[in-house]
């Protein structure tokens, strides 16, 4: 908190920075100064005016979220609703939030997308079961969605179950060998295994992909374990290096809120 604080005093308009100290103020628990700060972040800065940008769309929906753990269901939805056509994890968003403050009971089950869009916001929602429900269901409807798959494994690993969500990232990238984030997180599944070697092996894989988000590698719990390693250093070294242009970020539109970690 402190450090991103110190960011913003440096440059006040960082957005990175900005949408960061949100999320720490939601961590701990200050939902509301967290909302506070999504919604200066999707609606003062100039840059996000409409049509909204990346972070000024993910800002609008940790604000949704920040407003739905406080109880305000029904400003949740007016928070979320103006983005509601711009992306289908927007789309499950709604439907899950309309769920709470009781507009309706139940997310199309014909349509893959907006099942992926739902179980992917229960599962940044702590509703795993719910989740693994809904993405498996949407699976069931598209087999053949990397994105889908992914999502899938990350509710088994949250769930423990990581002897299962294993073959599910390689399932990715049996789909797409530059999904760099299936990469990262059969890395993560090393390094809490007690599998360093393993674990920087896919790190690399990551980052041969187009994985640059040191920040996020810095606080990633995960890999505590593996931090002394000599070849966590050369990790990072990696990391400063230009991107390659290819590899996939899984989830583009969201790439400042996604839910990874597997702990």
């Amino acid at each position: 908190m402190q450090a991103l604080e110190k960011a913003l005093e440096l440059n006040p308009n960082a957005i990175d920075a900005r949408y960061h100290l949100g999320d720490a103020l939601a961590e701990d628990g200050r939902l509301e100064a967290a909302a506070r700060q999504f919604w200066s972040l999707a609606c003062d800065d100039p840059e996000l005016k409409e049509p909204l940008s990346v972070p000024g769309l993910s800002a609008l929906m940790r604000m949704a979220e920040c407003q739905g753990a406080l109880g305000c269901w029904p400003e949740a939805v007016s928070t979320v609703m103006p983005a509601v056509w711009l992306s289908v994890y927007t789309m499950g968003h709604v439907a899950y939030i309309h769920q709470r403050a009781g507009e309706h009971r139940q997310v199309a089950p014909e349509d893959p997308e907006l099942l992926h869009g739902a179980g992917y916001n229960k599962m940044k929602l702590g509703d795993l079961e719910e989740a693994l429900k809904d993405l498996g269901q949407a699976l069931k409807l598209d087999p053949k969605t990397p994105d889908i798959w992914y999502d899938y494994g990350i509710v088994l690993a949250r769930m423990k179950r990581r002897s299962e969500a294993r073959p599910i990232f390689r399932k990715v990238l049996r789909l797409d060998a530059s999904f760099f984030w299936a990469w990262y997180d059969l890395a993560c599944l090393d390094a809490l295994e007690g599998k360093p070697a393993a674990a920087f092996r896919n790190l690399n894989k990551a980052i041969d992909c187009g994985f640059r988000d040191a920040a996020y590698l810095m606080q990633d719990q995960d890999f505590q374990g593996i931090r002394e390693d000599p070849r966590w250093e050369m990790i990072l070294g990696r990391i400063g290096e230009p991107a390659p242009g290819a590899g996939h970020n899984g989830k583009g539109l969201l790439s400042l809120n996604l839910v990874h970690g597997i702990q």
